[in-house]
């Protein structure tokens, strides 16, 4: 395969491939996670594949992805100084943190952090909540979803959504509509609440999850999590796995999946590289 570069969503598949290769519930690989990063600025970022063995991609400017096989790092570290001044690095805690440093990352004591956790699939129950039902999403559904994602991703500023986005994301390699859940209104058929997992083997990643502001403070984030696990579990998934915020600026995810039966794990650290 050799070395390969190019816009992130062109060599997205490879990425995946080599991230599937080394994804287990305590690593952040996940190619599922790559197909979220897709459609917003990374469809544009110019990545490399180094023998389908590494990759890094440039999300941002000053943010750099590495994933695959930690002894190739270093090269993807140099890729990376000869098109950005600086950039920091993410990483759980273990041989990629641990690399990073050696590579001469300075961690970044004050960044906001997140927790890997993880939940074993065979205790996941579905809850029943008055007035809604659980269900997946269809491919017709883009636009509905869309909406959806917007309602609950808004608070800050307005989400960045779109229909054409959605439907960017249901065409990516790991994307499965009967992974994509939904909490319906009964009495409107409204869309309140979603989760999408990704499953990769033995592994289900949970990438997002939202709540419109009307549906708060009813159970629907952890319920529809929960119904979305338990389809990923029909699939062949054995483990759950989810990085919320760690860190006190936004507590309210940790504390739902804590409630729902996660258990926390891992948290990552933010390495920073300073120009080459």
């Amino acid at each position: 395969m050799g070395y390969r570069e190019g816009r992130f969503i062109d060599l997205l598949p490879e990425l995946q491939a080599v991230s599937a290769r080394v994804c287990t519930p305590l690593t952040d690989e996940h190619p599922g996670q790559l197909a979220w990063s897709s459609i917003y600025e990374g469809r544009e970022a110019p990545a490399v594949v180094l023998d389908g063995e590494a990759y890094g991609f440039l999300e941002a400017p000053d943010f750099l992805e590495v994933g695959g096989d930690v002894s190739r790092a270093a090269e993807v570290i140099e890729w990376a100084r000869a098109r950005s001044a600086a950039f920091t690095v993410r990483s759980i805690d273990g041989p990629l943190a641990s690399r990073l440093a050696e590579l001469g990352g300075q961690i970044v004591p004050d960044a906001p952090w997140d927790i890997q956790q993880t939940i074993d699939l065979s205790t996941v129950t579905v809850p029943v909540i008055p007035g809604y039902r659980f269900r997946h999403v269809e491919r017709s559904e883009a636009a509905a979803r869309a909406a959806c994602h917007r309602a609950a991703w808004s608070d800050r500023k307005p989400s960045r959504m779109t229909e054409q986005m959605y439907q960017w994301l249901m065409d990516t390699p790991y994307y499965d509509t009967g992974l994509d859940w939904v909490a319906v209104s009964e009495s409107d058929g409204e869309m309140a609440a979603s989760c999408v997992t990704w499953v990769c083997g033995d592994v289900a990643l949970v990438e997002p999850v939202g709540c419109a502001t009307a549906h708060r403070r009813r159970g629907l984030g952890g319920g529809v999590t929960l119904a979305a696990l338990a389809a990923a579990r029909d699939k062949g998934a054995k483990t759950g796995v989810v990085r919320p915020p760690g860190h006190d600026g936004y507590p309210v995810p940790l504390l739902v999946y804590r409630s729902i039966g996660f258990t926390d794990r891992l948290r990552n650290r933010e390495f920073r590289f300073a120009a080459g």
